[in-house]
């Protein structure tokens, strides 16, 4: 990864609707930039269902092991279907 410090780059990309499987996600924003051997990268937006989830992540990639940080939040998410049917039900029974 070392070899990225030599890089520099900005880029951010706006998705409509992403489909993986049976997970369906509208609305994503994401924002990535490269500096000086230090990576930071944004999901700014992306909709799930009636909620939104947002992270940060860092990574320091200037010495031999990275050091990777982040943040995740949400809003609105009904976490219990997300899950799916089996989660679900053992919530429930909880």
């Amino acid at each position: 990864m070392q070899l990225l410090t030599g890089f520099d780059a900005d880029i951010g990309v706006n998705i409509r609707d992403l489909v993986l499987g049976d997970i369906s996600a509208s609305d994503v924003a994401l924002a990535a930039t490269l500096k000086d051997g230090l990576v930071t990268a944004r999901i700014e937006h992306l909709g799930i269902d009636a909620g939104s989830v947002a992270a940060n992540i860092s990574a320091d990639i200037r010495e031999v092991e990275p050091t990777f940080r982040g943040r995740i939040s949400s809003n609105g998410l009904d976490v219990a279907r997300s899950a799916g049917p089996q989660e679900a039900a053992e919530k429930q029974l909880q």
